[in-house]
């Protein structure tokens, strides 16, 4: 129960932007658990099996909460007609249909391979394998038109990569098989980019100072939202306006990923569309930026005004969704 509580506090809203990455973890958690309570089968193992069933218990509790959220947000994926219950009820019916197959073959085998250890462990390791690789090609397969950071990152590389009069954004297709379906994608920048920051936590934990807070207020005056950079701790604080949709918000996340790229690139050399803005502050000997932070911010409002509409127009001519998001992104909101 408690780890329940503690991964649906620590991870929930994860669960639905990444919502494949969740899926596949934890089917491979739920083999771990399996695979962890089979050992209990060595002698020398059971004087540790409170231990054992204590971490099968909480690694499958886990299992659970993963498991239920990660299929609610595949089910309405897979409801393009609005039709979620009728996906969820067929989805039940062939889980259903599975374990009664699972459950006869179990009872076939089970009195065939009792006390045959090296017959259990190499069923297990054969069936856990067939499980991972068809989760796996099933995650891979899902195409999803919406994007969450992932995506957005994937689609903004690509999209930067090109020259300057190449506007493509790719397909959500060629974006969703080039998605990473276990680890983390690759960012853009060593930024970390948290959506809707609480302005009262900025300055409570000094994170930035009431005249800075003004200043930035000034520089994003046209924006309805402001970046709060902490080079720091590595972190770019989007603080939002309360009127603020989802196009602006994705903006702003368009906007932290520009602006973290031109303070900390992790490949200065494939964006080429930033090349531009590379070029007009680098150091005499040509290695490093010499750019204020009000430079970074400047340089960055410039390329969002000049190229987001762009990205976003030819995003929707690529079949993605902007309508809605899949971007994590806490409740605070501002108005200035």
């Amino acid at each position: 129960m408690i780890g329940r509580i503690t991964f649906a506090w620590w991870k929930g809203s994860e669960l639905d932007t990444q919502c494949k990455k969740w899926r596949l973890r934890a089917d491979a958690l739920n083999d771990l658990a399996i695979f962890i309570e089979l050992l209990l089968s060595f002698s020398w193992i059971r004087q540790y099996s409170l231990i054992v069933f204590s971490f099968s218990s909480c690694a499958k509790s886990i299992v659970g909460v993963a498991g239920g959220a990660t299929r609610a947000a595949l089910t309405q994926h897979q409801a393009i007609r609005e039709n979620m219950a009728d996906v969820s009820a067929k989805d039940g019916s062939q889980e259903t249909c599975i374990n009664l197959i699972a459950y006869l073959i179990g009872l076939i085998i089970l009195p065939i391979i009792e006390n045959h250890l090296f017959f259990i462990w190499a069923i297990y390791i054969v069936v856990t394998f067939l499980h991972l690789f068809a989760n796996y090609k099933a995650v891979k397969s899902l195409n999803i038109n919406v994007f969450n950071s992932a995506r957005f990152d994937l689609t903004l590389k690509y999209y930067l990569s090109n020259d300057t009069q190449n506007q493509i954004v790719q397909k959500p297709d060629y974006i969703n098989k080039r998605e990473a379906c276990f680890l983390e994608d690759e960012k853009l920048s060593s930024f970390k980019i948290l959506l809707g920051a609480s302005v009262h936590d900025l300055l409570y934990r000094n994170a930035i100072s009431t005249w800075d807070m003004i200043d930035h207020i000034e520089l994003y005056k046209d924006y309805l939202y402001i970046l709060i950079v902490d080079t720091h701790k590595n972190i770019i604080r989007v603080v939002l306006d309360k009127s603020i949709n989802t196009e602006n918000i994705l903006k702003a996340y368009f906007h932290s990923n520009i602006l973290g790229h031109l303070i900390s690139p992790k490949n200065k050399s494939s964006l080429i569309k930033l090349n531009p803005l590379r070029s007009m502050k680098y150091t005499s000997n040509n290695t490093q930026f010499c750019c204020t932070h009000s430079e970074y911010i400047k340089l960055s409002c410039d390329f969002v005004n000049k190229n987001f509409d762009k990205f976003l127009l030819h995003a929707k001519m690529s079949d993605w969704s902007c309508i809605n998001h899949h971007l994590v992104v806490d409740e605070w909101r501002a108005s200035w």
